[in-house]
């Protein structure tokens, strides 16, 4: 194979720190050369990483539901706390997190960031095993495993735990967001085959309404089943938005490089969702004793995006082809 302009500058046997600097992978030559050994490595290396911070996450949207069960006395709104503070912490490190891989590169940022995550392993194990452990000490901890990412899972198994105390099912905080993360790409796919991003987020909000309202009936019904394969519907239905509304970027901000900015930071404020939700849980539960003021703003809000959606974005003469 011939060789390119950027191979003829590394030579035969350039360091990594080398390779790095002159990142071309459009480059055929480099990519075979030397891109394609270190993306590989990358990879495998992010995979697992994000496996471990996945563990972490589960693992605590278990243990939240569960906390009164084995001698700690928190109230709905402490609980409903716990269960936010890594979403609060998960989508503020976001901020800071997307310019690590550019400071100290992709591997190391990866290793620093997850090896954080013995911290609150190791505190955790300590804590639990003494009924005595304050709040703030769980605040503490519970906070760094923010550094694992989003916890929306942690709302859903309090809230089975919450709602109906007869069913033991510890797998409710794990399906959920199994279920959103896996679908994210055929979100972004089905955007791609319609050509119409804006399209499928509009849909699968109208999807996420009426699942919504489902869930508030099955509350209020008392049927589990209804609840919980509706609950699971509305993590499905945010796996469809993900995907698709990040593929409308691009098409809204032409310039490439507002496209990365409104990526990066549409990712952050997203996240907070994942604070807000069981903050709104919590404080549903303190001032009216139960839940369904809290669906009702979040219906409320679920209104005005499919509103803003239609208007601005998927509406004949919008102006806007996304």
């Amino acid at each position: 194979m011939a060789e390119s302009t950027v191979t003829k500058k590394l030579g035969p046997t350039p360091t990594r720190k080398e390779i790095l600097a002159n990142w071309t992978p459009e480059d055929p030559v480099f990519w075979k050369k030397f891109g394609e050994k270190i993306a590989k490595q990358n990879l495998y290396t992010s995979t697992w990483a994000l496996v471990l911070s996945f563990v972490v996450w589960t693992l605590w949207a278990t243990i939240a539901a569960k906390l009164n069960m084995v001698g700690f006395h928190f109230t709905d709104e402490q609980l409903f706390t716990l269960a936010a503070l890594p979403g609060l912490v998960g989508a503020t490190g976001r901020l800071f997190y997307t310019y690590l891989p550019g400071l100290m590169g992709g591997r190391n940022s990866a290793f620093i960031t997850t090896a954080l995550l013995l911290l609150p392993l190791f505190g955790l194990g300590r804590a639990l095993q003494d009924p005595t452990t304050s709040y703030d000490t769980f605040v503490l901890l519970v906070s760094f495993i923010g550094i694992a990412g989003a916890n929306f899972s942690a709302a859903l198994g309090l809230l089975v735990s919450k709602e109906f105390p007869e069913v033991s099912f510890s797998m409710a905080a794990f399906l959920g967001p199994f279920i959103g993360a896996g679908i994210r790409p055929v979100g972004g796919w089905l955007a791609d085959r319609l050509d119409s991003g804006s399209k499928v987020t509009l849909v699968s909000l109208f999807i996420m309404l009426a699942a919504s309202i489902v869930v508030l009936f099955g509350i209020q019904t008392h049927a589990f089943a209804l609840f919980f394969g509706s609950f699971l519907l509305l993590f499905l239905t945010t796996g469809f938005i993900n995907g698709a509304s990040f593929r409308m970027i691009p098409y809204i901000f032409d310039n490439p490089f507002h496209a990365s900015l409104v990526t990066g930071f549409t990712a952050a404020i997203a996240a907070y969702g994942a604070f807000l939700i069981p903050k709104i849980f919590g404080w549903s539960y303190a001032n009216f004793q139960n839940v369904a003021p809290a669906f009702y703003i979040l219906i409320a809000f679920t209104v005005l995006t499919i509103i803003i959606t239609w208007f601005f974005y998927a509406r004949k003469g919008s102006g806007i082809k996304c």
